[in-house]
């Protein structure tokens, strides 16, 4: 909770998604797609500005191409100590893509709650990374 808090501090894009996500999961009336939904967006708004400053537009599919790309490192050490940024590409791919708005063939049940305060969670870890100057260029 106090990271969250710490977090929606800081008056931006990414602290406003991140507030709506925590209200759709653990607000009074919960609606797990809300919460997953602006989840995605808190953790756009704040890796774009690591990953893609100058393209506003970058969605979270163009951002988890970029950090596979090897050009990156997550400073936290990992298992194989060697600060690799496949980690946080894991939680990325936990994130996205939406199972509440992706528009496929195959029929997907939506989020659950539990998912959901998940995806929440994580969006807070990478938000809070992103900002903490944990994402770098190597």
């Amino acid at each position: 909770m106090e990271a969250f808090d710490t977090l929606i501090a800081v008056p931006d894009n990414a602290s406003d998604h991140l507030a709506r996500a925590w209200t759709g999961a653990y607000g009074r009336n919960p609606h797990p797609a809300s919460a997953w939904h602006h989840s995605i967006k808190a953790v756009e708004a704040s890796l774009r500005t690591v990953v893609y400053p100058n393209n506003p537009m970058a969605t979270l599919a163009h951002i988890i191409s970029e950090l596979k790309t090897g050009r990156w490192k997550l400073g936290v050490r990992g298992p194989a100590r060697n600060y690799a940024i496949d980690p946080l590409i894991e939680m990325l791919e936990l994130v996205w893509p939406d199972p509440n708005r992706l528009y496929t063939n195959t029929s997907e049940p939506p989020a659950t709650r539990e998912e959901a305060c998940a995806v929440v969670q994580l969006a807070v870890a990478i938000v809070q990374w992103a900002r903490g100057g944990q994402i770098v260029k190597s």
